[in-house]
């Protein structure tokens, strides 16, 4: 069942034309499993991967995971990320003004299948 709404959902945002009708899909797709429910059930788990962490002698589960791929740090990692954000910046703001020039005024999560 799941997966026909995951179908359902997709086949809205990247065929219907309508941004109301898009943005309504996306927004209900975000609530179909009520938030204050699974707040605790996160939290365990935040607090458990940081147990098992410091465990294993890392400050916190992002030094345990990242420690193994490319950056090996979250530092390295955030520094990486902000490189990339210099490097590209420019050129996404041509594009975004290019998108506004034909017509489109913003660029929503629910219109990103539609403009690409």
């Amino acid at each position: 069942m799941i997966g026909l709404w995951v179908v359902c959902v997709q086949s809205v945002l990247k065929w219907v034309s309508d941004g109301s009708v898009r943005r309504t899909m996306y927004l209900a797709s975000l609530r179909t499993a009520p938030l204050q429910a699974n707040l605790p059930i996160l939290q365990s788990l935040i607090d458990a991967r940081h147990r098992l962490a410091q465990v294993l002698g890392f400050p916190s589960f992002a030094h345990y995971s990242i420690s193994s791929k490319m950056a090996q740090t979250p530092e390295r990692a955030k520094e990486l990320l902000h490189t990339l954000w210099l490097k590209t910046k420019a050129q996404a703001e041509r594009e975004l003004k290019r998108l506004q020039a034909v017509g489109f005024a913003s660029i929503c999560v629910w219109c990103v299948d539609v403009v690409c």
